[in-house]
């Protein structure tokens, strides 16, 4: 390895070590059309995103959609390939790789995911889909890291264009921004016995923003902005009201925004959080 490229590496192992107290926000952009990506670090204050290093996802494939899984280590990304079909993406932040694998499973004609999260409390990979390719992301699943559906919800009566989890509080969060008249963040309970989406915040409606990230330290939720540059920071204060922050500053717009995610044995719901190390993290692979 040349000096420079272990300068870079060690940048980004430092960076992903950083304390809960000072939680650091990371993205991806959407790829370029040789499918190259960036993976950056991102100022909540301002919004400036500093690339950390380019990854490959494959010519004339996306990316889309960001969580942290804090058992396995690695980031969790959603990727549109070129024929259409969605599948999971495994990337390491220190050996700087991604790893694409199928999502297998999925109930529907032709399902299209949207939204993606870690749940610490379950420790398991989500994500929201369509069923029938449609943009009314109603139902959510449980995937293995092997992309294998493990669980099903279906029809939760809420478009879920994006997920989280606010670890302050325990919940599982959804987000739908643009759905006119009905635009809300919602929580959801009971996934996979009797689910039910219960309204916690209506913000304003609006069509340039998407995709959250909520600080596990402090329950404070990010979203991305769209415009015709690279994209900028928003902020949704007491899940009502939006604060634009900045922009990001990149060439490629901003695709998918995640905090590290807490160890499943480090949470405690209404105490606080202790992010713990975060680069030693076990492979679990699930079947």
């Amino acid at each position: 390895m040349r000096f420079g490229s272990l300068l870079v590496t060690l940048g980004v192992v430092l960076a992903l070590a950083t304390p809960a107290t000072a939680a650091r926000l990371f993205g991806i952009t959407n790829a370029d059309p040789t499918g190259n990506a960036e993976f950056l670090r991102i100022d909540t204050a301002t919004g400036a995103a500093t690339s950390q290093f380019t990854f490959s996802v494959g010519a004339g494939n996306n990316t889309f959609a960001l969580t942290h899984h804090a058992s396995d280590g690695r980031f969790a990304l959603l990727v549109r390939e070129a024929t259409g079909a969605t599948a999971l993406g495994l990337l390491d932040a220190q050996t700087q790789q991604l790893q694409v694998v199928a999502l297998t499973g999925l109930p529907g004609l032709g399902p299209k995911p949207a939204g993606l999260t870690y749940d610490p409390l379950g420790d398991r990979l989500l994500l929201s889909f369509d069923p029938d390719g449609g943009n009314a992301e109603s139902d959510v699943a449980e995937v293995s890291l092997a992309g294998a559906t493990l669980n099903t919800a279906a029809n939760l009566a809420a478009d879920m264009d994006a997920l989280g989890f606010r670890a302050t509080t325990g919940q599982l969060i959804g987000y739908d921004p643009n759905n006119i008249g009905a635009q809300r963040v919602f929580e959801i309970t009971g996934l996979f016995g009797a689910p039910a989406s219960n309204t916690i915040g209506t913000p304003p409606n609006r069509g340039d923003v998407s995709e959250l990230a909520i600080d596990p330290v402090d329950g404070t939720t990010f979203v991305i902005g769209f415009d015709a540059g690279g994209g900028f920071l928003s902020r949704l204060d007491g899940d009502t009201s939006y604060v634009d922050i900045g922009s990001f500053g990149t060439s490629l717009q901003v695709g998918g925004i995640a905090f590290l995610a807490p160890e499943p044995a480090a949470l405690s719901v209404g105490a606080g959080l202790a992010l713990l190390g975060g680069l030693s993290r076990r492979r679990d692979r699930q079947a």
